[in-house]
């Protein structure tokens, strides 16, 4: 006996709606009535919130999103100029800055140089890095290609991840 009928095991099967359904939906119902667009949105933003929350103190589910990797192919089609990115080696990761059109800049063999982004992944999966920076995408780019050159790597107080950062949030050299 079906009590739903074939809408009730629809709504069982599907996935839940992805933010961009939700919103949409939002701005759906606000042309009926504003006034259930804004309950819409309300109950919408304390998902998002709570989403928040659960991935601030979650540190098994703020790692997948970390660590999703990406190939080559999508990098190139994914990637913005002055992103952080990494690769993860069999004990460390190895960081650049992303400068577009499938180029990179890292600190490699002890030297702030210009590689391909498949030279700098090396058949590994790229993860972009999430961190907020002051600087805009330009910037980024232009600290980075002013360390080019630069031979003073350091395993602890200037290695590629130092460099990375350096490059989005600033600090020492």
């Amino acid at each position: 006996m079906k009590l739903f009928g074939d809408f009730g095991s629809s709504i069982i099967r599907d996935p839940a709606p992805s933010k961009e359904q939700m919103r949409y939906q939002e701005r759906v119902v606000r042309k009926v009535s504003e006034t259930a667009g804004d309950v819409l949105e309300f109950i919408n933003n304390i998902g998002d919130s709570k989403e928040n929350l659960e991935e601030a103190i979650n540190p098994i589910k703020r790692s997948k999103r970390v660590w999703e990797g990406m190939t080559v192919k999508e990098a190139k089609a994914t990637l913005e100029k002055g992103d952080h990115i990494k690769v993860m080696r069999t004990v460390y990761s190895h960081h650049g800055i992303y400068i577009g059109k499938g180029q990179v800049i890292e600190y490699n063999d002890g030297v702030v140089q210009e590689s391909s982004l498949e030279s700098f992944a090396d058949g590994d999966s790229i993860i972009r890095v999430y961190e907020p920076s002051d600087y805009t995408k330009n910037e980024i780019v232009q600290r980075a290609k002013s360390r080019l050159g630069e031979s003073d790597y350091n395993l602890v107080w200037n290695n590629c991840e130092n460099f990375a950062t350096w490059c989005r949030c600033g600090g020492d050299v």
